[in-house]
């Protein structure tokens, strides 16, 4: 097998080092594609093209990790031609493209939902999880630096747009609709209890947090900074603060012109931030 990056330090060591603002070997790499780009990047290295295999040759240095879901269904896809997403009822169709394919939101089942829908809407159970699966996995990673989480988790906008539909959610921060804020903070209230009940198990294996929203445009915000600090910052800030009593760092995956709200997320105790797309305004890295 190809193996591009080398190093004198452990993955775990890397990533810690640059939390902490320590000089590394090198920068801690993560990697993420579509099937397309997958395909074509094992072709490039000439290895197979599962995940594992490319990560190992590009040194990647992280594992993610989120409890498996043990809890009974709480949603059914609309169609045969639609896949739900068991935890959130977000609702895909397959688009097909030159290089397969991909799962494409669509349907919307929030968009012109009554107040009561969106009242009951299902969010999942912190117990129904399993942490003691998730501690087996920690303890499997060995010399690899180990997140909880992903871009979706505390995520605002996207995550609920998936559901309510973008425009909805935009107008929903705007007129503080009751119904929308109630189920925002039902979801922010399980992810983080989710979180404790796996900080808890698994504090000595995982390494820091993941979490996401979405702010920029490549031109421009996508709310103001106002609105940030008034419907995003507080909903983030618990799970910061959660991260912070285990002694975990925590990075934000924000995509587009987004530096605008790097002075919050020092003041909120976020470490790094994924990604920095440098064509976007105002994301030039120096």
């Amino acid at each position: 097998m190809i193996q591009i990056y080398n190093g004198t330090l452990t993955s775990k060591e890397r990533v810690l080092r640059t939390f902490n603002h320590e000089k590394a070997d090198r920068v801690p790499i993560g990697y993420f594609a579509n099937p397309g780009i997958q395909k074509r990047v094992a072709a490039a290295l000439g290895v197979p093209a599962d995940k594992d295999s490319v990560n190992d040759a590009l040194g990647v240095d992280f594992k993610g990790l989120m409890p498996a879901y043990t809890g009974k269904p709480l949603f059914t896809a609309p169609g045969p031609e639609r896949h739900v997403h068991p935890l959130t009822g977000a609702v895909t169709r397959w688009v097909a493209n030159e290089d397969g394919g991909y799962w494409d939101y669509c349907d919307f089942p929030l968009a012109e939902a009554d107040d009561e829908i969106i009242a009951n809407w299902p969010v999942p159970d912190p117990d129904d999880f399993d942490y003691d699966g998730l501690l087996e996995k920690c303890k499997a990673y060995g010399h690899k630096a180990v997140y909880f989480g992903h871009p979706g988790i505390s995520d605002v906008m996207n995550n609920t747009g998936m559901i309510r539909g973008m425009e909805n959610i935009y107008m929903d921060l705007a007129l503080e609709t009751e119904s929308v804020m109630a189920l925002l903070d039902r979801r922010m209230k399980a992810e983080l209890a989710m979180f404790e009940r796996a900080l808890d198990k698994c504090r000595d294996y995982v390494d820091f947090i993941w979490t996401g929203e979405d702010l920029g445009t490549q031109r421009a915000p996508l709310i103001s900074l106002d609105m940030f600090r008034a419907q995003i910052r507080p909903r983030h800030q618990p799970l910061i603060d959660l991260a912070s009593s285990y002694g975990k760092p925590v990075m934000i995956h924000c995509c587009g012109s987004s530096s605008w709200a790097f002075e919050d997320f020092i003041e909120m105790g976020i470490r790094a931030v994924d990604t920095l797309q440098p064509e976007a305004a105002d994301m030039d890295p120096a």
